[in-house]
């Protein structure tokens, strides 16, 4: 499980272990709990949707940014 401090932004992009390994991809479920601290997420191309619960417990995320 990847460590990550408060002031990081995670990058999240098509072949990164938050995404599924087949279009459509899709950021999984419930990866808050790996991610915890973070502040900022860019969802990389490519993505066409975030499942649900895929930032619960993220409770440091004040922004989520996508790449057109």
């Amino acid at each position: 499980m990847a460590e990550y401090t408060a002031e990081e932004t995670l990058v999240i992009e098509v072949g990164s272990e938050y995404v599924s390994k087949s279009k459509p991809y899709k950021v999984k479920s419930k990866i808050g709990k790996k991610i915890q601290g973070i502040k900022k997420i860019v969802i990389g191309k490519g993505i066409s949707s975030i499942s649900e619960s895929a930032f619960v417990d993220c409770a440091s995320l004040c922004e989520v940014a996508v790449r057109i």
